[in-house]
């Protein structure tokens, strides 16, 4: 009797204990998961999973490429990236319990639209832009330092010589369009020999079109490793308007004909540099090449006649400078074959307008400097530099008409010499400066014989009543002479 009974109790219990574990088992109905693509960055996606009765999820991103390879969840979003590809990938997600439940599957089909973004430069041979050593020098050599962070052949060596602003500049055939949110990143390989911080600077300049509200834009940051690095230049969330529209609204993104690069900018950072794989934005529309001389006219000073690439596109300049603006001259001005210029000031080629006295030629050329910057100006640059040895006289003639308002600055006009290989080409000129009167034509002799034994100079910057002002000049030049006086 004592067995028998024990016997019953232990069945009893055994069934009980059977009995709870059916009544505790939960099953898992309802999985069901969201996906979510990065507004930003469309590689980079979110999956949500739900369910009733889960405690835990296994999420595999790429169910076919990594079968084996998922993120762990108790029910918070999971996030993963792809490669850099347009694809089509299987997301599978697994809900499981500790009671005992069945697992539970779900798998759904994602597509990544990626377009990779446009090669700007890679020094292979293959890009299609014109490499400009604006004043930090750039040349294409062998990869010093080829490592898994690049392997590839050749790089860009930058050599800076301590200026604040040195830069080199990249202007494509086809303009950079930086409209497209997922391509708005400006990406550079960039190799420095130490682990110290160097402030690097992005730019993009010129855009074709006439609109006052697409500016110039730029995106700084800083390098701080050794060896090579891939630095990022996020335009679409960090760029600020370029000097000197800091002030103005914040510039939309648009078609640029230039990418323009800082090493150490506003600071004075010596060194040798590698950059290489630049990438960013969307291939824009093509840029024409007017004269066939292999530079676009976004770079060719010249785009009517063809030049050479030394000299940005220009024929190369006579030792003896002159125009008289009836087509017969041999300067190339530093603009759309007279056009807007840098330095607020336009030079366009007009009729005379008091065709009297020392100068009746049917044409002028009309200097417009409209008062919105202090060091307004106009110019031209020659291939070799100037023989100031025994051409050192220019001559020019002048006609400026009585101004609406009266001038506070002198009535001047100021020649001054360059250096156009100098980051800082105002430092070291030499400048003559001569006094006119209003409503004639006047000769003014410009005399640099003091600067004589100087072989440096290759710039002429014509400047009219000086800077430190914002009054508006309107003028006119013609029969612009360089040459012995005689």
């Amino acid at each position: 009797m004592y067995l028998t009974k024990k016997l019953f109790y232990s069945l009893f219990a055994i069934l009980f204990i059977v009995a709870c574990s059916k009544d505790d088992d939960v099953e898992i109905t309802g999985l069901d998961f969201t996906i979510t693509a990065n507004a930003d960055d469309a590689l980079q996606v979110d999956v949500l999973p739900t369910a009733n009765g889960a405690a835990t999820y296994e999420v595999y991103f790429d169910a076919v490429g990594a079968p084996t390879s998922f993120v762990s969840t108790t029910g918070d979003a999971v996030t993963s990236s792809y490669p850099e590809a347009a694809a089509t990938y299987t997301i599978k997600v697994i809900a499981k319990n500790t009671n005992g439940a069945l697992d539970v599957e779900l798998t759904k089909s994602h597509t990544v639209d990626y377009i990779a973004p446009r090669s700007i430069a890679n020094f292979e041979g293959s890009d299609n832009v014109t490499l400009i050593a604006a004043s930090s020098e750039i040349t294409a050599v062998a990869n010093p330092d080829a490592s898994a962070a690049n392997s590839s052949s050749n790089v860009g060596q930058v050599v800076t010589t301590g200026d604040a602003y040195e830069a080199f500049i990249f202007a494509p055939n086809t303009t950079i369009n930086m409209t497209e949110s997922a391509n708005q990143v400006v990406k550079m390989d960039f190799w420095q020999e130490n682990a110290e911080d160097v402030i690097l600077l992005a730019k993009l300049e010129g855009q074709p079109t006439t609109d006052s509200a697409f500016l110039d834009v730029e995106v700084e940051v800083t390098a701080s490793e050794a060896g090579w690095q891939t630095v990022s230049f996020d335009f679409g969330n960090n760029r600020r308007n370029s000097y000197p529209n800091g002030d103005a609204a914040l510039a939309d993104l648009g078609n640029y004909y230039k990418v323009v690069f800082f090493i150490g900018f506003g600071t004075n950072t010596a060194g040798t540099y590698y950059v290489d794989n630049i990438t960013g934005g969307s291939d824009g529309t093509a840029i024409p090449d007017t004269d066939g001389d292999t530079v676009v006219d976004s770079v060719d000073t010249c785009p009517n006649d063809a030049g050479e690439v030394d000299n940005d596109g220009c024929p190369a300049t006579s030792a003896l400078p002159s125009d008289d603006f009836e087509g017969n001259g041999n300067i190339d001005w530093n603009a759309n074959n007279l056009g807007t210029l840098s330095g607020d000031a336009n030079l366009i080629t007009e009729a005379n307008p008091s065709s009297t006295g020392i100068n009746t030629s049917a044409n002028a050329a009309k200097y417009e400097d409209y008062g919105a910057g202090q060091y307004a100006n106009v110019s031209f640059d020659v291939l070799t530099p100037f023989d100031l040895s025994s051409n050192n006289i220019i001559t020019v003639k002048v006609f400026v008409p009585t101004p609406s308002t009266a001038f506070t600055a002198p009535a001047q006009l100021e020649l001054k010499l360059q250096d156009k290989t100098s980051s800082e080409p105002w430092n070291g000129q030499v400048s003559v400066i001569q006094s006119y009167t209003y409503d004639t034509w006047q000769t003014l002799t410009f005399d640099f014989s003091a600067h004589a034994a100087a072989t440096n100079f290759s710039r002429v910057v014509v400047q009219f009543n000086g800077e430190a002002n914002n009054e508006a000049v309107t003028a006119y030049i013609d029969d612009f002479v360089m040459g012995s006086g005689n």
